[in-house]
């Protein structure tokens, strides 16, 4: 802390009496007989003698009292005055009331120096860089009435003063070096620059990693110099800044060097054959400190030895171009000067120049495949020296007559043509491919299949979409064509559009419904599914309504047996005339409750002239 004293250079006095007199021999505050007095001390500008920024610990305005004024305690407002010095009359005093007003009283007529805290007013003048430098003392209230209160001060302005203690704001500490001792550790020094007029307070310690934001990680004394930090980790850049704290503020020096730490190992190291003696390699960068990549190479197995140290930090490829004979194996590791990762796991192993292994087919043919244009097979090269596929051959054969198709590129499938093929035809295919060596490798396990069209189904009963079917049972009937034998069929009614009941079968060419499936009046369609020994399946449909003739109503006798709780029912069928003969009888029950009925089915069939026993619910 500091501290400065300025002295007042001219004192002044303005009478409510005589408003538009200022006396400047004389220096009465209060109120007289008829009349009140206001004084002025100018101190010149105090904010010229202060730092920008600075903390007011404390101010003291000293004012030399004299005798000759009353004993009565006068209460007074300490403010700062706007305006010149040179122009004040009593109508042009208006305080700043910005900066706020300082309450003080004083007591008694005798001489003596009295001290008034005005700490407040001078922050204000500091904070607002302002050019107020008058203090003006005013009796409260400021009129003429009541005790008659008013104090007498020195005519002469070197009695009076203005003590100010403060503290400015901290100069910034001079960075130093920061420094790695370890992957968990790192010390950074620095220079103090404090002074008796900026004090530090205290000290913190800001660190930033890998660019990122800057985070205080320790506060310290305001003498330390020097800090440890103990909570880096490897595959880190970090840089430091000191940053000096005082009650008027702070000050952060520059940024330090920046400290790096071990790098991370490169990871998924690949190789890749792209010529006789050439490959690349790749691999996932994982560090963020390195400078460089070291690539490392062994042959069959041996001894490993470097082959660059220069891959510039970044960059995830490198191509060596000089690969000896043999089955070569690739290492990365990252480094910064002798901060050295860990090597990388071994890439896989390429071997030089030879023909490829046989393809593995990846297409699934059947053993039917439908007639059509194309047939596609497809494969996975499988390489012994790291070369990508160069060609393939694909061999074929339809109904034994052969085919080969050389293909270049890395196309990995072929499309047979088959157009005009019929069905029975057997399809065979096989494939190898070519890598860098001029030799292909061995033909892939063949593949065969027999060409085979979907059946056809066609319904001949009813024959026609919107027949009317007038009698039944009613057999639907259908030809079945195709060359393999029908393995299976679908039937499937629908009614109103749902979905009523569904048949199946194997070789049978026909399906008999009977009333109980075919109300009278009903919209109908039928959907039939035919399935060859192939797997393969065919469609048909039809639609019909049904508009018959039913057979005579049948009778029915049924007694109730109170000793068992049932009834005994027998049922026969009505005579037969012009009408249908009854196909069979169906015994239903009408239950009522609550006013609603509930139809149950007893028996379907119902044989006729048997007794039927219901037991009563």
């Amino acid at each position: 802390m500091a501290q400065i004293t300025k002295t007042c250079l001219h004192i002044c006095e303005i009478d409510s009496q005589y408003p538009d007199q200022t006396n400047t021999g004389s220096c009465d505050c209060g109120y007289y007989t008829g009349k009140v007095n206001n004084c002025f001390f100018d101190f010149d500008s105090v904010n010229d003698d202060l730092p920008a920024g600075s903390k007011i610990e404390s101010a003291y305005l000293k004012l030399s009292q004299v005798s000759g004024g009353y004993s009565a305690t006068e209460n007074i407002d300490i403010t700062l005055r706007s305006g010149s010095w040179y122009v004040m009359t009593w109508n042009n005093q208006a305080p700043n009331t910005a900066a706020g007003t300082v309450d003080a009283s004083l007591s008694g007529s005798s001489a003596g120096l009295r001290t008034f805290t005005v700490t407040s007013l001078i922050q204000w003048i500091v904070d607002n860089n302002s050019t107020a430098h008058i203090i003006k003392l005013a009796r409260d209230p400021n009129t003429a009435s009541g005790t008659l209160d008013a104090k007498r001060f020195s005519a002469t302005p070197g009695n009076h003063s203005l003590e100010i203690n403060y503290t400015a704001p901290p100069y910034a500490p001079t960075i130093g070096v920061a420094t790695r001792v370890s992957d968990t550790q790192a010390t950074i020094s620095w220079t103090n620059n404090a002074t008796s007029e900026r004090p530090y307070t205290s000290l913190e310690v800001l660190r930033r990693t890998n660019g990122g934001s800057w985070t205080q990680i320790a506060s310290l004394s305001g003498t330390a110099t020097s800090y440890t930090d103990t909570t880096t980790s490897a595959n880190n850049r970090y840089e430091y800044e000191v940053r000096a704290v005082n009650s008027a503020g702070s000050a952060t020096s520059e940024a330090s060097n920046s400290v790096y730490m071990t790098p991370a190992a490169p990871s998924n190291v690949s190789a890749t054959k792209i010529g006789t003696n050439e490959v690349t390699l790749a691999w996932t960068d994982n560090s963020s400190t390195e400078e460089y990549f070291e690539v490392r190479r062994r042959v069959d197995g041996g001894s490993w030895s470097t082959i660059t140290s220069t891959v510039p930090a970044g960059r995830t490829s490198y191509v060596d171009s000089s690969v000896p004979s043999g089955t070569v194996e690739y290492g990365v590791r990252a480094y910064r000067g002798s901060l050295y990762s860990d090597w990388s796991a071994n890439s896989n192993p390429i071997t030089t120049q030879q023909p490829p292994a046989a393809p593995t087919i990846t297409s699934s043919w059947g053993q039917y495949s439908h007639t059509g244009t194309t047939l596609r097979i497809s494969w996975q090269h499988n390489t012994l020296d790291g070369s990508g596929q160069t060609a393939a051959d694909i061999y074929y054969t339809i109904d034994g007559s052969p085919t080969t198709y050389h293909l270049t590129g890395s196309q990995n499938y072929y499309d047979i043509p088959i157009s005009g093929v019929p069905a029975t035809k057997v399809v065979t295919a096989k494939v190898r491919t070519y890598g860098l060596d001029p030799d292909p490798g061995p033909y892939s396990a063949v593949q065969s299949t027999t060409l085979a069209d979907d059946p056809q189904g066609v319904i001949t009963t009813p024959a026609t979409n919107g027949a009317v079917v007038q009698e039944l049972p009613l057999v639907v009937g259908w030809n079945y064509t195709d060359e393999y034998p029908q393995a299976s069929w679908t039937l499937q009614l629908y009614r109103g559009g749902q979905l009523s009941k569904t048949w199946t079968g194997t070789t049978e060419t026909s399906q008999q419904i009977g009333a109980a499936d075919l109300p009278n009046g009903s919209d109908c369609s039928l959907t039939l599914t035919v399935r060859s020994s192939t797997g393969f399946t065919g469609t048909a449909q039809r639609t019909f309504t049904t508009d018959y003739i039913g057979p005579t109503a049948p009778s029915i006798v049924a007694e109730y047996r109170p000793d068992t709780l049932s009834v005994q029912v027998v049922g026969a069928a009505g005579e037969v005339g012009e009408l249908p003969a009854t196909d069979h009888l169906v015994l239903l029950r009408i239950d009522s409750y609550g006013g609603e009925e509930e139809t149950v089915t007893l028996a379907d069939p119902l044989t006729e002239q048997s007794v039927f026993i219901d037991y009563v619910p």
